[in-house]
């Protein structure tokens, strides 16, 4: 899978690099490049989230 598929069909899997993005995060602005070198986990979740579902996920 290319970068173009992988924009095209929003799957990234483990192993796979992610293609660079911008976004507007609680944070401020963020670019992936802005953690070149370290660990990431990307959490993505719908807008209708609630702080307490975090829970859920711990």
């Amino acid at each position: 899978m290319n970068n173009y598929e992988i924009m095209m069909n929003g799957i990234v899997t483990i192993g796979e690099y992610a293609p660079e993005f911008e976004a507007t995060t609680t944070m401020g602005n963020v670019k992936l490049s802005d953690y070149k070198g370290k660990w990431l986990v990307l959490f993505s979740h719908p807008r209708r989230f609630y702080p307490r579902k975090v829970l859920i996920f711990g």
